[in-house]
């Protein structure tokens, strides 16, 4: 790449982020008509100006490189042109066999083209390390399906990211180890805080057993001592939080909704803004199909959980379900770009499942 091919590249990158995209495009025309055949000219002017007809005449005539495909592929698939799309994704692996989001691409108009997940189940190993857009637009594809056959669904559940294999084995041990050192810790302090409260270390004692079992993950039976300790003190707003997050992980909303009145009754207006609060109404709202409320508040709560997978996939669901295309493939790429566990082969599989395949 020349240094004047650099310097243009780079000067239109810096007006694409100020929102000079006709300036970005002069520029980087005016490269191009001074003599450089650099073909990343050609792929950001095509990504600039909107117009890939020029980029695919230059990838016909060899002119664009390995890349050059790939871009007007993505075009064609983001217009919902899935017969083009899978041309020219065909075009980029006859060039280049192993490129990971051209194998996506080519799955992903097999898939739209014909409904048959197998063509995306055929590039599985290509999927996580596709571009984070095309990725975005095989979510898209695939909710769209799994909506169309299984109304009943709500989407991923939010689950952390896991480390496999013995790895895996040892951290989860560790894990529990640490739950039983934070139960003894809680214990001893429970103790000496409450030495003289009976009636409040007997309640803390029922949220100490049942934070110990939540964690390793016995849900019904730490209910139970939520719902004990809430029987000795109703206003108890450690264990009413984790009624309403057990209940909206159980699916009982009315519960949940139950459990979430009285706690917003117990922290009052100034605790009612606290984003984890605020996060269980959004949840309840989303599992209710209430998709204005959950995304309303998910929206307001994005800055407060800003390496979150879930919000932004959250907020694509709500977008796809009010008719927002375009806004929910936008939040499915942050999601997907964020650390998450697998989200998009989740959702494959499911699919398939749903598929019976």
């Amino acid at each position: 790449m020349s240094l004047s091919s650099i310097a243009a590249i780079r000067s239109a990158a810096r007006l694409l982020r100020s929102g000079k995209k006709d300036e970005a495009r002069r520029r980087l025309a005016r490269a191009m008509e001074e003599g450089s055949r650099d073909h990343r000219l050609v792929i950001r002017l095509a990504i600039a100006s909107g117009d890939h007809s020029p980029l695919v005449k230059a990838a016909g005539e060899g002119r664009a490189g390995r890349a050059g495909w790939i871009f007007p592929a993505m075009d064609r698939a983001l217009a919902g042109d899935y017969s083009k799309a899978g041309e020219y994704a065909a075009n980029a692996l006859d060039i280049s066999p192993e490129n990971m989001s051209a194998r996506a691409l080519a799955g992903l108009a097999g898939f739209r083209r014909t409904g048959d997940i197998s063509h995306l189940r055929g590039h599985a190993e290509a999927l996580p390390h596709a571009a984070a857009r095309i990725q975005a637009l095989i979510l898209l594809a695939v909710e769209q399906a799994i909506a169309g056959t299984c109304p009943e669904d709500s989407g991923a559940e939010e689950v952390e990211d896991k480390t496999t294999g013995p790895l895996g084995r040892m951290l989860d041990i560790l894990d529990d180890l640490a739950i039983w050192i934070y139960w003894l810790i809680s214990v001893a302090l429970n103790l000496v805080i409450n030495a003289m409260n009976p009636a409040r270390r007997a309640v803390y004692w029922k949220v100490i057993e049942g934070d110990r079992l939540e964690g390793l993950g016995k849900d019904e039976p730490a209910m139970e001592q939520f719902a004990m300790a809430l029987e000795m003190a109703p206003g108890c707003v450690e264990a009413l939080e984790s009624m309403v997050k057990h209940s909206i992980r159980l699916r009982r909303h009315e519960q949940a909704e139950e459990y979430l009145a009285r706690l917003l009754a117990a922290v009052g207006e100034a605790g009612a803004t606290d984003p984890s609060l605020l996060k269980m109404r959004a949840d309840l709202a989303f599992f209710q199909r209430r998709h204005e409320k959950a995304l309303t508040v998910y929206k307001s709560l994005q800055p407060q959980f800003p390496l979150s997978y879930i919000i932004p996939y959250r907020v694509g669901l709500c977008l796809l379900a009010g008719g927002d295309v375009k806004g929910a493939v936008d939040k499915f790429e942050k999601a997907l770009s964020q650390v998450n566990p697998g989200l998009l082969r989740q959702r494959v599989e499911l699919c398939q499942a749903v598929q019976g395949g």
